[in-house]
């Protein structure tokens, strides 16, 4: 692999972590007024920023898609175990007074949305699925 596609990787890692960060804090931060216990939000306000959580990691997952393209499969798997590692973090310093099936379920659906925007163009009409070095 070439010094090139090395900085892409990590270019295409570095733009998905921020946009991604961005996106979530947008929705869980400005749009349903910080969500911070599953049990103190309405219902509907953890379903609608589940719904957004997992669309910001589509975009986030496209970012990374669109930068990487050539070789998508390697800034996908290091943005999903960033997620899985912060998850885990959060978890086990005890910053998050969530359960842990919802912490995870949550790290998980991220992960998902990262996968289908950086596979998003791929599966649009006019574009191949065989692209080289994935």
């Amino acid at each position: 692999m070439k010094l090139k596609h090395l900085g892409l990787i990590l270019l295409a890692v570095v733009a998905g972590e921020i946009v991604l960060a961005l996106l979530t804090t947008l929705v869980q931060e400005v749009i349903y007024g910080h969500i911070d216990h599953w049990l103190s939000a309405p219902p509907l306000h953890i379903v609608l920023a589940g719904i957004g959580n997992v669309l910001a990691a589509i975009v986030a997952g496209w970012v990374v898609g669109k930068i990487s393209s050539n070789y998508l499969t390697a800034p996908l798997a290091i943005v999903s175990l960033l997620i899985a590692a912060e998850t885990t973090w959060l978890i086990s310093s005890g910053r998050t007074v969530d359960p842990v099936w919802f912490d995870a379920l949550a790290a998980f659906s991220l992960i998902v949305g990262i996968w289908i925007g950086g596979y998003l163009d791929r599966f649009l009409p006019g574009r191949s699925l065989a692209v080289n070095g994935s």
